[in-house]
């Protein structure tokens, strides 16, 4: 009977920190991904001095280097991982992406800026995300993996959730009325998106 009971105990004990860590690193990299897909757009597109005033082409071409650095890299970050391990390309990743976060925070007045910004985030996140999937892969036994999975993308979705929430919830509370035209989050309200997102960033390298 111990014998039956050795490889989920052991799974139990020697695994679940692991998981745990890769699940929490998980989330953390799509609620940074969504929460640039929704204040970006919003900032390029409010008119000065509240934002750039740009058209929508405009804020497409700001976001595309993001788009080409992660359709880039994730091919390549599996490449990455099956050779040096899935433990050294995720501190890398995280370490890359809140430099990009932190940087983000720091310049984001005009448009080149942010899309460099973007294109080191965009790095640094999908290396995350795969060494992330590789480490919940490894850790659990191929008997579980399936459960293992599943619960790994549900927390996944609730990162991608909740944190653009959060900024909606700034831009929303942080507002500037333009007589005549409307009211537009102020650029505190990105302030504070973009802190939050940095200080979140600093988590994955801890863990």
């Amino acid at each position: 009977e111990k014998k039956s009971k050795s490889p989920l105990v052991n799974f139990q004990l020697m695994s679940n920190k692991t998981i745990l860590s890769a699940n929490i690193i998980l989330v953390i990299t799509f609620l940074s991904m969504f929460t640039v897909f929704q204040t970006v757009p919003v900032l390029v597109r409010s008119p000065q001095p509240f934002g750039f005033g740009e058209s929508v082409v405009t804020t497409a071409n700001i976001q595309l280097p993001f788009m080409i650095v992660f359709l880039l890299f994730a091919p390549s970050s599996g490449f990455i991982v099956s050779k040096l391990g899935n433990i050294k390309p995720t501190i890398i990743g995280s370490i890359v992406s809140a430099l990009g976060f932190s940087s983000l925070f720091l310049f984001h007045s005009n448009e080149i800026i942010v899309a460099a910004n973007l294109a080191i985030i965009a790095g640094g996140l999908s290396l995350m995300q795969v060494g992330g999937f590789d480490i919940v892969l490894q850790s659990t036994p191929r008997k579980f993996s399936g459960i293992s999975l599943g619960m790994t993308v549900l927390f996944n979705l609730v990162g991608g959730s909740v944190e653009p929430a959060v900024a909606g919830i700034y831009m929303q509370t942080n507002q500037v009325l333009i007589e005549g035209v409307g009211s537009y989050p102020s650029p505190d309200s990105y302030n504070l998106i973009f802190l939050t997102i940095a200080i979140a960033s600093l988590i994955p390298i801890a863990l």
